[in-house]
């Protein structure tokens, strides 16, 4: 069985040539997916993507054959695509004939042209982020105004906030549009699912969740080894992952726990002591590095970095709890981690995450506008050991098969199986 998988970005152990450097993914799941698909005889795996390069490649890895098709983000972003890029899926497609085409995302048109091209190829299509829905909610109730105020010099140049917002619209076009041309769709939340049936009732829908890198099954949350009264919580670039919210929290749990500390995963982007972070720095920093001073938060955050599956795992496990302020997600993979390793969770009841974690049995979720429900659930987990002991236990009994590679890579077959056998 040939299966070519259609991704947003390339794969951490894709080149871009030999002389060029890795390139960094944020498509982990399908990283530990691959990794675990490798193993079975019965698939031989293709990746294609789009990506902006000098030219398009194709590299071998192991049994494994990566393409990448060059084209620019404002290429990935149109459609429908130019010819050039409908040609080079035409060359992939003849090279290595697939049997399936597993589409990941509905975020760009690339998966659509594709489709279009070669809509009798049985195929299926996995749902990541909702660009219809994100779009709905990208401000994450900050005011345009507040936005407007803090243009910077990046956002005339590249567009701030409300730009990024009319970009999400558009894409939420061809967003339905590949939705409704698709006869299978593979998804793991209620709320992917009841998205995608509005618009195409009759698909078949199959639930399939999504693998967890194995650093994250090494690792076990103790509370004997815990800096307490630590929250580590996810990158902070836009407004509706809903950083400026949690800001609003930490500064209430402040009172009670002077030495709270806020670790963030990525960069710093409210710095501004060099000529090029300040050129850098968009709408959105401002209003964080706004909030961050009024408050006077500064001794009370850390902002980490890039960080590997490892020392992510490593800051989880150090952690008291992991926040998920999101204003809208699917399925939050950094939740799932932080489920699957056992660390008390509170995350906002946005999209599909409560399909994730179920709220007061496996962690707490709230309305992610409300600051002091948020602040009155962590508090609630740092005064009571217990909370904290009872919620460790059932988030990582509820996780370790669900998110196993073996057991993922499973599921992923029957269904490849079951599109030969329509």
């Amino acid at each position: 069985m040939r299966v070519l998988w259609i991704t947003n970005l390339p794969l951490h152990s894709m080149k871009k040539n030999d002389f060029e450097k890795s390139i960094i993914t944020t498509q982990s799941w399908l990283t530990a997916l691959k990794d675990e698909m490798i193993n079975k005889a019965e698939i031989e795996l293709g990746i294609a993507t789009i990506m902006e390069n000098p030219q398009s490649y194709k590299v071998q890895e192991g049994n494994i054959v990566h393409y990448a098709i060059k084209s620019s983000l404002k290429s990935r972003l149109h459609y429908p695509m130019p010819k050039t890029i409908k040609k080079e899926w035409t060359k992939i497609i003849e090279d290595f004939n697939p049997d399936i085409i597993h589409y990941h995302g509905t975020e760009f048109s690339h998966g659509l042209t594709l489709h279009e091209i070669y809509p009798n190829i049985p195929s299926v299509l996995s749902i990541q982020g909702l660009t219809t829905i994100i779009e709905r909610h990208y401000y994450a109730n900050i005011s345009p105004y507040e936005l407007l105020k803090r243009k910077t010099l990046y956002n005339l140049i590249f567009g701030g906030i409300p730009q990024k917002k009319k970009e999400f619209l558009k894409r939420g076009i061809y967003e339905r549009e590949f939705i409704q041309s698709v006869k299978n769709v593979v998804g793991r939340t209620d709320w992917d699912k009841s998205f995608v049936k509005s618009l195409n009732p009759k698909v078949n829908y199959f639930h399939c969740e999504e693998a967890m890198r194995s650093d994250f099954f090494r690792v076990k949350w103790d509370i004997k080894e815990i800096k307490r009264y630590t929250i580590f919580t996810p990158a902070s670039y836009n407004p509706i992952k809903g950083f400026h919210f949690l800001l609003e929290a930490v500064a209430i749990l402040r009172e009670k726990y002077p030495k709270i500390k806020l670790r963030v995963m990525g960069p710093n982007i409210t710095k501004s002591s060099t000529i090029k972070e300040k050129l850098l720095q968009t709408d959105y920093a401002l209003y964080l590095r706004d909030i961050i001073k009024k408050h006077d938060l500064g001794s009370n955050i850390e902002f980490l970095g890039p960080l590997s599956s490892n020392q992510i795992a490593r800051e989880m496990k150090s952690s008291h709890t992991v926040v998920v302020p999101s204003a809208i997600e699917n399925g939050c993979n950094v939740l799932a981690e932080a489920m699957l390793i056992g660390v008390p969770s509170v995350a906002s009841s946005a999209g599909g995450m409560t399909t994730t974690l179920k709220h007061d049995m496996q962690g707490y979720s709230y309305n992610y506008t409300e600051i002091e429900m948020l602040a009155y659930y962590v508090s609630k987990i740092w005064s009571n050991d217990s909370i904290a002991l009872r919620f460790s236990e059932a988030a990582r009994k509820s996780s370790v098969d669900r998110y196993n590679p073996k057991n993922v890579c499973l599921e992923t077959f029957e269904i490849y199986m079951k599109l030969l056998n329509e």
